[in-house]
């Protein structure tokens, strides 16, 4: 079997990890595989699509003409020679929407040559005109036809033209004359949603969760770690993210620092524009692609918070509790899928702050031994990687026998 994954990114956040845990998974057992990415850490029988000044061609072009990824021809193009050398099995398809492919080029590639491809649904980009998420728009023009876009000018913005018809029209022919597809999605939200889209004439369409690699995301002694930050004494709320901003909270977790007392404190790890000046009860880290780093921080963390509204999985979630700390989330999208037994707690739209102080004072007074460990159990028995992995080569296979 010979396996190429298509991503944005290799080895590193969310979707890099994935596709490396999918390419170390492969070689491992025998298998022939590639990995195909514009970004991130070079990597065995890897291939980088396209380079910096056609990526910036495509964005400012889809700038300017508000469609994206119809340009990059160059890049694409040796891509397409470097599949018609390798000739694979099966494309796997993860995140693409990043400046770095032609669309047409790739997908009639795909469709001529009767490849069998599957996407995995990251976000919501596959089914709408250009929107990786819809959910706090409560925009679902996309199960009929995208246009009028209301978030015209987020993501990959378009500053003149709304082409989001033509892109949704595009995308729903070249996925709907793919022979062979398979759709997967992180949870069982999102594949619900993917039945609603043209995504639901796939052969397959199924959920397989994202992978957690509890080796390396358990409990870890923190004490040294503790001492290194002076917070020996203090219940500390973690945050993490690739870059905080308004989507997922940095706003509420500063109004949250304003209403905390002086035994509470926040971390959050990843980027940060400064112009925020953070107060002096939150303390920043650095965004790392260290695992090992981020479990120490996450077993550090008395309760994790993860403000964003939309998500597809919420992988930082489930670290969080691989290494047994209690989250707090919204009940929308696929969070609610964490919240299960003593997991952790929701938190409502508009009152959030007064409820993470409720439930800072509730873990406070009944937290337990056993409840981490519940927490442990929960994520070896959901999203475990060496199961993950073999769900996916189930796929495979069954997708290679026809």
């Amino acid at each position: 079997m010979k396996v190429l994954n298509l991503n944005t990114l290799s080895s590193i956040r969310s979707t890099g990890k994935i596709v490396d845990y999918l390419h170390e998974y492969l070689t491992r057992n025998g298998l022939e595989s590639y990995v195909a990415y514009s970004f991130g850490p070079k990597i065995r029988n890897g291939f980088i699509i396209g380079n910096p000044f056609e990526k910036k061609i495509e964005a400012l072009t889809a700038r300017i003409t508000g469609l994206q990824g119809y340009t990059c021809f160059w890049g694409t193009l040796n891509f397409i020679e470097f599949l018609k050398k390798i000739k694979p099995d099966l494309i796997h398809i993860h995140n693409i929407h990043s400046n770095f492919l032609n669309y047409p080029m790739l997908f009639k590639y795909i469709i001529k040559n009767r490849t069998p491809v599957v996407i995995t649904l990251h976000d919501c980009w596959f089914y709408t005109g250009k929107c990786t998420h819809y959910f706090t728009q409560n925009c679902y023009k996309w199960q009929s036809t995208c246009k009028k876009c209301p978030q015209l000018r987020k993501d990959i913005p378009s500053w003149f033209l709304d082409r989001t018809e033509k892109m949704f029209n595009d995308k729903k022919s070249w996925i709907s004359s793919i022979e062979n597809l398979t759709v997967t999605g992180p949870s069982k939200w999102i594949i619900e949603e993917a039945k609603k889209s043209f995504l639901k004439n796939a052969k397959i369409i199924k959920t397989i969760y994202n992978p957690i690699d509890t080796n390396i995301f358990k409990p870890s002694d923190v004490t040294v770690l503790k001492n290194e930050l002076n917070l020996n004494d203090k219940f500390i709320i973690l945050g993490v993210a690739s870059k905080f901003n308004e989507n997922n909270g940095l706003d509420k977790f500063i109004e949250l620092s304003k209403i905390i007392d002086k035994k509470n404190i926040i971390v959050l790890i990843g980027g940060i524009d400064y112009k925020n000046i953070l107060p002096s009860n939150i303390i920043h880290i650095k965004e790392t692609h260290n695992r090992g780093e981020l479990s120490m921080y996450y077993s550090l963390a008395d309760l994790y918070v993860n403000f964003a509204k939309e998500n597809t999985f919420g992988l930082t979630t489930a670290e969080a509790l691989a290494c047994g700390t209690p989250i707090v989330v919204y009940k929308t999208t696929a969070n609610s899928e964490m919240l299960y037994d003593v997991n952790g707690f929701e938190m409502k739209v508009n009152q959030e702050l007064n409820d993470i102080i409720s439930i800072v004072e509730n873990i406070k007074k009944n937290e337990k031994e056993e409840n981490k460990q519940k927490r442990i159990d929960f994520v070896t028995k959901n999203f475990n990687k060496e199961k993950i992995m073999k769900e996916y080569i189930q796929i495979y296979n069954k997708i290679l026998k026809g």
